[in-house]
């Protein structure tokens, strides 16, 4: 579980989301600068959450996404 909720000044996701082969849960809500999500996020196969709430300046979600097939809960916007 990887939890950045409501980290407000956060611009860029620097870290190597590649490695975290378990990762189920990632939740990234109300981060109100944060601009994209790392295209690296489709390799994370085992996710089977992501939390994405309130962005006031993302752009897009990266089309990669529909790789995530562990995916179940619903990503919210």
């Amino acid at each position: 579980i990887i939890k950045l909720k409501e980290c407000k000044k956060l611009r860029l996701l620097s870290i190597s989301l590649e490695s975290l082969l378990t990762l189920a849960t990632f939740d990234i809500s109300y981060c109100i600068s944060l601009k994209s999500l790392p295209n690296e996020l489709d390799n994370v196969t085992s996710l089977t959450t992501l939390n994405i709430k309130d962005f006031q300046s993302f752009m897009s979600l990266p089309n990669e996404l529909s790789n995530l097939t562990s995916l179940t809960n619903n990503i919210k916007r």
